[in-house]
């Protein structure tokens, strides 16, 4: 029976390994064409996955189901009888020894594939919409993820995270970025509307709260860059009004790298046609203090308020790096290409 089993086994590793590195293959292809979508890689997951843990079932049961099982055997005649020598017994007990080895590296390459192929639903918003994900892509990427599944309190066996304060849309982008590597929002139309500019902030504000800097970071790159496009008049838009006060309700720390980037852009740019029209309760009252401190700044020092410039962009990254005492980082340009950013959230 073992005999038969290991004949059947193996050979079925073997293939499911090749279908495994045509799969990355393909994977690789796509990423290079820009055409790499969750749902491709959800259902072919799936199937990989299923197949993974037939393996897994299969190869756990001959080694450890009954008395003579595979384990047994190798821990009693091999592994717990070495045969040293320059005989034909130590030949035949070195290929015995390679036969356990075998079944425990089997074993294990199971174990690493059904690992691997693990997703985890994100279900975001009232509308409990779900985007399929990598585990362990998410918890490489945010320690948020990272220690919710460490965390006994989740549920492991579900694989369903309930994230029913963040807006679809925004998890929506966060799972193209995972997989792409880029941002995608649609391109302001020309307004400085809250609807504009909602799922821009959103998305920062989702990877501050989710501790992935490198997301947060790209979307700030990406804002800057949105707010000195221009329209067909050769005017530029930025967030005013209800968009600082939706920045300013979910952060804290008055050092916000969002925060600054809002009120220098106020300093730099603001115009009395922003606030013209609104009331107090349009703005947030912690707000109209930085801008006010802002302003009294640049009047004291004489100097300008901190820079919006394309150049400049670093200064609004949460992820910097400290060398000799100056803070370095690179703006991510790489993944500003036009196409990427303004492509409908959808296609």
């Amino acid at each position: 029976m073992q005999a038969n089993a290991h004949l059947r086994i193996f050979p079925f590793g073997i293939t499911v390994g090749g279908l495994t590195i045509l799969f990355i293959v393909f994977l690789l292809v796509l990423i290079s064409i820009r055409r790499l979508l969750p749902s491709v890689i959800l259902v072919f997951s799936f199937l990989l996955f299923a197949l993974y843990l037939t393996g897994l079932v299969e190869t756990a049961i001959q080694l450890f189901s009954s008395s003579s099982n595979v384990n047994s055997n190798c821990q009693n005649y091999v592994l717990g009888s070495p045969v040293y020598g320059q005989t034909l017994n130590t030949l035949a007990w070195l290929e015995q020894q390679g036969i356990c080895q075998s079944w425990y590296a089997a074993f294990s390459f199971w174990i690493i594939g059904a690992v691997f192929l693990n997703w985890v639903k994100l279900r975001a918003g009232p509308s409990r919409k779900c985007f399929g994900a990598h585990k362990d892509v998410l918890t490489t990427r945010s320690t948020y993820f990272r220690a919710m599944f460490a965390s006994p309190f989740f549920e492991t066996g579900t694989g369903i995270v309930d994230m029913p304060e963040d807006d679809p849309e925004v998890v929506h982008a966060y799972v193209h970025f995972l997989y792409h590597g880029t941002i995608k929002f649609q391109q302001n139309g020309g307004s400085e509307n809250i609807d504009d500019w909602t799922i821009p902030l959103k998305m920062w504000l989702f990877g501050d709260k989710h501790q992935d800097t490198e997301f947060a970071d790209s979307v700030m790159d990406a804002i800057i860059y949105q707010s000195h496009d221009l329209d067909q008049d050769g005017n530029r838009w930025f967030p005013v009004q209800q968009a600082t006060k939706l920045v300013y309700q979910n952060t804290a720390s008055p050092n916000n790298p969002l925060r600054r980037l809002l009120v220098a852009q106020h300093v730099r740019h603001g115009r009395i046609g922003w606030y013209q029209d609104c009331s107090l309760s349009d703005v947030d009252p912690t707000f109209l203090l930085d801008l006010t401190m802002a302003f009294f700044e640049q009047r004291v020092t004489g100097t300008a308020y901190d820079s919006d410039d394309l150049h400049n962009t670093c200064t609004y990254h949460l992820q910097r790096v400290n060398r000799g005492g100056f803070h370095i980082c690179t703006p991510n340009s790489t993944r500003l290409n036009r196409d990427d950013i303004y492509d409908d959230l959808y296609t």
